[in-house]
Parts: structure tokens; sequence; C-alpha cells
């Protein structure tokens, strides 16, 4: 229980820093993404499936938090392909 609370916590903490230090201190509008970054330490320390876990985690914060438009289209984009293959679905049984 201990370790979910410390890497939700540096999930939180790199999500923080990132979206407000580094943005400060981007060259040329370049900043590293620490979420990527932990993601990989994560999942090279931890392996596969925890790797897994914060990734989808990370990305579901960025999101939800810093880029709502992408999130908005990604689930237009999931609702247009379902869309499609029901209309293909229906269209093939006639």
């Amino acid at each position: 229980m201990k370790r979910k609370i410390v890497i939700a916590l540096m999930i939180l903490l790199c999500f923080l820093l990132q979206s407000t230090v580094f943005q400060a201190l981007a060259i040329g509008s370049i900043s590293p993404n620490l979420m990527i970054i932990l993601t990989a330490s994560f999942g090279f320390m931890g392996g596969r499936k925890e790797g897994m876990i914060v990734g989808f985690f990370c990305g579901l914060l960025e999101d939800i938090l810093a880029c709502m438009q992408s999130f908005i289209c990604t689930s237009a984009m999931a609702m247009d392909s379902s869309t499609g293959s029901f209309t293909e679905t229906i269209l093939s049984c006639r």
C-alpha cells in the first residue's frame, strides 16, 4: 500500500514539475517529458506490467488535466471507429 502511495505521489510530482517549472525552463520550446522518463524507469526497473500501469496513469493524468482537447479527440476517434464498425455490420446484414 505504501508503495502505491509513493508511486502516485511521484506521478503527481512529475506532472506538476513538467507542467510548471520545466515549461518555464524550456529552450526553444523544448522541455523534458518527465512522464515518459518516469514510465520508462518503472518499466525497466519493475518490469513490463508495472511500466504499463504507471504509463497508463501518467497518460490518463496528462489527458485529463493538461490537454483536454486531445482527450476529447481520442474519445471522438474511438466513438467514430465503433460507430463505423457498427454501421458496416448493419449494412452487411441487409
